[in-house]
């Protein structure tokens, strides 16, 4: 395999282009966790039974919320793209819809891999190597992720502390959000600046980039960092009248639960001053639907 074989096998994986639904986490979280497995010397083949602990538990962290994960799923269709690969899979794991039976892989010690020629690939290009890892991320997760999800797959590393992912925004998407809610948090208020430069706030999307969200105002909100962690894992979002919501798994104690959560829930945020910045009601209703951790 080549590397221009397999950027188009990545180009191609066949679940990215549903923009409207956050379905498309599953494939790109289970290609980091083998990137992450290839980094650290592991065997190619690794079995399921460790493979399934390790993704869902990335399913929960970065992926939209769901009343149960199937771990197994990516692990089966991503052979469709010719990017996996499963050893020792017989007729009996397999059900009559083509889905996998989880206990039976377990049993009999299924594994599954990157192709031999694609991780011999991976393996020897450094660089290569590098750029699947960013394009994965820039393709499916919003920036505030890429860290924590590199540190979860043991890919951190492979970047400075100080470096940050190439990404492909418009770059007056963030001053624009910024001066439409005048300089400040919409949700806390928050404008800290030494001397004249602000720190720690920043333009959120509501909806992501990386599912079609537009790099315009109305999709944006102008957030500290705390309040922008907060909205894109699912802690937080907004109501149609503008109220803050507050999800039942975002908790925590003392006076930073109160001031910074607790005692804003379903408060109005400040709002941008001329009405056509609004957030669009379109976007919201996708970042509670796709986003917010609610009941």
């Amino acid at each position: 395999m080549t590397a221009e074989q397999f950027w188009h096998k990545l180009a191609s994986l066949n679940t990215w282009r549903r923009c409207e639904e956050r379905e498309s986490h599953k494939k790109p979280l289970l290609l980091l966790l083998a990137l992450g497995y290839l980094r650290h010397e592991k065997p190619r083949l690794i079995l399921y039974q460790e493979i399934e602990t390790a993704l869902k538990q990335l399913l929960k962290r970065f992926g939209p919320p769901r009343r149960r994960y199937n771990p197994e799923h990516p692990f089966n269709r991503l052979r469709n793209d010719g990017l996996w690969e499963i050893e020792g899979l017989k007729a009996e794991h397999t059900t009559k819809d083509g889905d996998l039976r989880p206990p039976l892989l377990r049993r009999d010690d299924v594994r599954g891999g990157l192709p031999a020629a694609a991780w011999h690939l991976l393996r020897d290009d450094a660089t290569l190597f590098k750029q699947v890892a960013e394009h994965l991320l820039r393709n499916c997760f919003p920036p505030s992720y890429h860290s924590e999800l590199l540190e979860a797959v043991g890919l951190r590393e492979c970047w400075d502390s100080q470096e940050r992912l190439l990404r492909t925004r418009d770059p007056r998407f963030r001053p624009e959000v910024i001066q439409a809610y005048e300089y400040r948090c919409a949700i806390c208020g928050y404008d800290i600046r030494i001397d004249d430069q602000l720190i720690g706030l920043e333009a959120a999307h509501i909806r992501w980039h990386a599912y079609g969200g537009p790099d315009e105002v109305p999709n944006g909100l102008a957030l500290c960092m705390l309040h922008h962690k907060a909205f894109d894992q699912g802690g937080i979002s907004l109501s149609d009248d503008y109220r803050l919501l507050v999800s039942p798994a975002l908790h925590g104690q003392g006076n930073a639960w109160q001031n910074w959560f607790s005692t804003l829930e379903e408060q109005s945020i400040r709002m941008p001053r001329h009405p056509k910045n609004n957030p669009n009601l379109e976007y919201l209703a996708w970042h509670r639907r796709q986003v917010f951790r609610g009941a």
